[in-house]
């Protein structure tokens, strides 16, 4: 398995495990290679938006901060851009938090990003 794909799954890991710092510095290193590289390029912006997911889980879980999770979660909306059911999602932040739902929920949508993201032959 390659070292992107690696990442991909180890921060995915770490987010389930509410260490969502550690998941968003995983997701860092592979968003990082990913707008490097010719074919990825185009796709790492979803990354971006999976790491502010995780920077906002951060926000609320390790920093009380409904605040910044509201913030940061609401401005992720820009990197799905082609994923308009993520973006109608993400709209419902604002009124309405239930966070164990929200985790179990982008635990779940991240996984399925993966097929997305790893379409591309490495």
């Amino acid at each position: 398995m390659n070292d992107l794909l690696v990442s991909y799954r180890n921060g995915l890991d770490l987010f389930r495990e509410y260490r969502f710092w550690e998941a968003h510095e995983k997701w860092e290193y592979l968003w990082n290679k990913m707008k490097l590289d010719d074919k990825l390029h185009y796709k790492a912006d979803l990354i971006k938006g999976i790491i502010q997911i995780s920077a906002a889980f951060h926000k609320l879980y390790n920093q009380k901060n409904i605040y910044g999770f509201k913030k940061i979660i609401l401005n992720s909306k820009k990197y799905f851009q082609d994923y308009p059911q993520i973006v109608k999602y993400l709209n419902s932040f604002y009124y309405d938090i239930d966070v164990m739902k929200y985790q179990r929920v982008f635990e779940d949508l991240i996984e399925s990003i993966e097929t997305d993201i790893f379409k591309i032959n490495f």
